[in-house]
């Protein structure tokens, strides 16, 4: 299984905001997102409930923030792999957009530049790093 993160490795808090399409039978996006903690080896090693995370199912779309040191947890996919054509359709398939901001950065991301975002760093994590 992989799963798919957004961490916040910056020194202050970030906001994000992505929306998916209807719920896929092969969706690596959650509807279900969490936020996790992590260690300086990007292993994960808390989980939070989501009383921090705004998922609105009306219009599927998910808001948060993360402060530092915390990543969240978006979605999990089998054996996905970035080097993978069928999974890189299916992830911009499934994602409508993505906003990162940051104090001094804003990342807007869709279906057209979403994969570049994305680095894999084990065969069981693929994310985005905020540095």
């Amino acid at each position: 299984m992989t799963d798919f993160y957004i961490f916040n490795k910056s020194g202050n808090s970030i906001f994000v905001e992505y929306k998916v399409k209807e719920r896929l039978n092969e969706e690596p996006f959650a509807f279900n997102a969490r936020i996790v903690g992590f260690d300086s080896d990007m292993e994960i090693i808390e989980i939070k409930k989501a009383f921090e995370i705004e998922f609105n199912n009306e219009i599927n779309t998910l808001t948060c923030e993360l402060k530092k040191g915390q990543a969240l947890w978006i979605g999990d996919d089998i054996n996905f792999s970035l080097n993978d054509a069928n999974d890189i359709k299916k992830l911009k398939r499934n994602l409508i957009y993505l906003k990162i901001k940051t104090e001094n950065t804003e990342i807007n991301a869709d279906e057209k530049n979403i994969v570049g975002f994305f680095k894999t760093f084990d065969r069981h994590t693929v994310g985005i790093e905020i540095k």
